[in-house]
């Protein structure tokens, strides 16, 4: 609405400007220094006429700018939502119970389809081999310490009196 009420100044501006160049008579001392070379010399009456219409059809075009946007921001706004959301989860009956069986012999081909990863696991399982072997060494050493101990009398009363340490138990 704004923009319509600008666009009647302007052509209100350009009708009055072809009215001013149609009375428009060369003065008498030369040209007039406020007008450009584009446009006829115009007497200097018509000049102030010109810019009084030109001031008075802004004033008015800026006022019912003015009253248009009062007129808009006065007005209540509604919004309306009707917005809705629906969550539906349903489980539609797919076989995955020998999915999963190959799903992990799947799993267990590309884990060892690597070099590294072949490497790692062995590493670790030589390690965990290794560590349970000298586990298993040194129990069987304390079986036969103990044994020792209580085949010789001396050492069994000796164990017996001083019951600080519990005995090696397989």
């Amino acid at each position: 609405m704004w923009g319509a009420a600008v666009m009647g100044a302007k052509h209100a501006e350009q009708k009055k400007a072809r009215e001013a160049q149609q009375v428009a008579v060369p003065p008498a001392g030369g040209p007039d220094p406020s007008s450009s070379g584009d446009l006829p010399q115009m007497a200097p009456e018509a000049y102030q006429i010109l810019q009084q219409r030109i001031q008075e059809e802004r004033l008015a075009a800026f006022q019912a700018g003015q009253m248009a946007a009062l007129t808009q921001s006065q007005q209540p706004i509604t919004i309306v939502n009707q917005m809705s959301s629906k969550t539906e989860n349903t489980l539609a009956p797919n076989g995955d119970g020998p999915k999963k069986a190959t799903g992990v012999l799947d799993f267990l081909r590309e884990f060892f389809g690597s070099t590294f990863n072949r490497l790692c696991f062995f590493a670790c399982l030589g390690l965990g081999g290794y560590t349970f072997h000298q586990y298993m060494t040194t129990r069987w050493r304390m079986q036969e310490r103990q044994q020792v101990i209580d085949s010789n009398f001396l050492l069994r009363g000796t164990q017996q009196l001083f019951q600080n340490e519990k005995r090696w138990r397989a």
